[in-house]
């Protein structure tokens, strides 16, 4: 029997969250300056996870800081 009971999809934005809280309290910890956030509205059913990919990647490579994703929706 598996001891995975999550979908990876939720495990992996759960696992960004974390990352993500972890780095701003070490962020907060150094006084360091917090960075923007994009936020995306949608409807229900709508797949905007692959365009927070998308933008993820170009923000990445236009910048070269760390963009991670978190997903507000069960």
């Amino acid at each position: 029997m598996s001891t995975n009971i999550l979908i990876p999809s939720i495990e992996n934005r759960l696992g960004a969250w974390v990352e993500s809280a972890r780095r701003n309290e070490a962020e907060k910890d150094a006084g360091t300056k917090r960075k923007p956030a994009i936020t995306l509205s949608r409807e229900f059913g709508c797949e905007a996870y692959p365009v927070a990919e998308i933008l993820q990647k170009l923000l990445e490579n236009k910048t070269g800081d760390s963009w991670p994703i978190m997903d507000n929706h069960p």
